[in-house]
């Protein structure tokens, strides 16, 4: 009874900066060029599927610091089995990869913020 009286919870989008909250608040993890890492960023509704397009992109690159760096973040979401994820081969990671970000394009998968 009580989590009905919070407030829902409310995101800035790292995108646009548009505050988002319930279905229109997406966790996505981002590849960032500049820090070479997946990182959690919160992202609206109108920015939420490039997202994912842009760490797509840069999955299939092959990047072994982008594996490992996922590998991490699946970690922080308390995935398990991420150790099948980092002994893969890149081909294998790279597919198990698209097929994670499909899940939560799809609604499968939501990952915590």
């Amino acid at each position: 009874m009580e989590e009905e009286n919070q407030p829902p919870v409310s995101f800035m989008c790292s995108n646009c900066y548009t505050p988002a909250s319930g279905a229109d608040a997406h966790v996505v993890p981002n590849w960032n060029v500049s820090q070479r890492r997946i990182l959690t960023t919160y992202r609206c509704s109108n920015c939420w599927i490039q997202a994912l397009e842009n760490t797509r992109e840069a999955i299939r690159s092959r990047d072994p610091d982008l594996i490992t760096s996922f590998c991490e973040f699946m970690e922080r979401q308390r995935f398990n089995d991420v150790d099948v994820l980092r002994n893969a081969t890149p081909e294998q990671a790279e597919g198990m990869m698209l097929m994670i970000l499909d899940a939560v394009q799809n609604g499968r998968v939501e990952f915590d913020p």
